[in-house]
């Protein structure tokens, strides 16, 4: 479960205000925590379900 001030500080990093890699992590920790299933997560992303697992 995230607080408000840290989905605010995903979805702001998520929207490219830090390297690229730090915002596709963002975005897999944001589609997790709305309950979203790795695989679907992965799909979205554009990783392998491995990676979102970790």
């Amino acid at each position: 479960m995230l607080s408000a001030a840290e989905r605010a500080e995903l979805a702001h990093w998520a929207g490219g205000a830090v390297p690229a890699r730090v915002a596709e992590r963002a975005r897999i920790v944001l589609a997790c925590a709305d309950g979203v299933s790795h695989t679907a997560v992965a799909a979205d992303v554009g990783v392998s379900a491995e990676m979102v697992l970790k």
